[in-house]
């Protein structure tokens, strides 16, 4: 398990590393980052001198060989600084972008336990009542929710709960009523997906032999399935749910920015928006860095959920 292990954190480094490559290019294929530094209009006018854009390239090191950027870059994000904020008015990126990973942290919490909350148990009932009216009823919901946007949902959510009803705040954060219409909004699509592999999963186990061993010593429905069956069936849940981790923690772009979540995706819009490289830089290396941590993650997990599972 340990030698797995620092293979494993090995192979991250390679995979970081072509991943900022990535984005370091297409950052710069995208436009001038002076026109965005100074404002287009500033760029094209004669409001600054040559000698004046001259200065603020070499300030930011855009002066230099693309090359020589580029292992200036992989350096100073070594020591944590991914650059000065366009549209922050200079603050560092990494700065940004730790105080929204909270909040993006607390809506991907609450997303993740109401997929868990539907899709666990409507998964179960799903698989015990299959072709039956309970089955049906589970699989519409998983092709609806699967099907529905969620930038449609939670405008949807928005009008119905905020708009008519007035029970819950349009917008912000604050308090767990702020937090539960985009979590749902978020909640939701991800379990209709978990639904679907858990029912599959569960199917396919509960004809196994040692389950039908299982309930011929006398065992009840509920004991066969969370005891004997559930350990097996969960393994594709479990390594869809951990992948689904990162993708929340990395920024739910559209939901945080339906509901002004003031979190990573919102962040990562703003940064977009005014082409900013630091935010967008520092924005999806951490990401990618999160998808790296979820597969090792869930890859030590399939020891505990599945004994016969060993890693040499």
């Amino acid at each position: 398990m340990t030698g797995y292990f620092l293979r494993r954190l090995l192979q991250v480094i390679p995979t970081l590393v072509g991943i900022t490559l990535l984005v370091f290019v297409t950052v710069r294929l995208s436009g001038d980052p002076i026109a965005s530094y100074l404002g287009s209009d500033a760029a094209d006018s004669a409001m600054i001198t040559a000698e004046q854009e001259a200065a603020i390239r070499a300030h930011l090191g855009l002066d230099k060989p693309l090359a020589l950027q580029y292992v200036l870059f992989l350096r100073n994000i070594t020591l944590g600084d991914f650059g000065g904020s366009f549209i922050y008015q200079g603050r560092p990126a990494l700065d940004l972008l730790i105080e929204r990973v909270p909040a993006t942290a607390r809506l991907a919490a609450a997303a993740l336990l109401v997929a868990i909350l539907i899709s666990l148990p409507g998964g179960v009932i799903a698989a015990l009542n299959r072709n039956k009216p309970a089955d049906t009823l589970v699989n519409a919901f998983s092709v609806i929710g699967d099907a529905m946007p969620n930038f449609w949902l939670g405008v949807m959510l928005i009008l119905l709960f905020s708009v008519k009803f007035g029970w819950l705040p349009v917008s912000g954060t604050g308090s767990w009523r702020h937090l539960l219409l985009p979590a749902i909004t978020l909640g939701t699509s991800m379990a209709a997906l978990q639904t679907r592999l858990m029912r599959s999963g569960l199917i396919e186990v509960l004809n196994q032999d040692y389950v039908r061993t299982a309930r011929a010593k006398g065992l009840s429905t509920w004991s066969v399935v969370f005891k004997h069956a559930m350990r097996n069936a969960a393994l594709g849940y479990v390594t869809l749910l951990g992948l689904a981790i990162p993708s929340l923690l990395g920024g739910s772009v559209v939901v945080e920015r339906i509901f002004a979540w003031p979190g990573v995706g919102l962040l990562f819009i703003n940064g977009l928006g005014g082409r900013d490289m630091a935010l967008i830089q520092a924005v999806v290396v951490f990401s990618a860095a999160m998808v790296i941590l979820a597969n090792l993650v869930v890859d030590l997990l399939y020891t505990l959920i599945d004994p016969r599972v060993r890693y040499a």
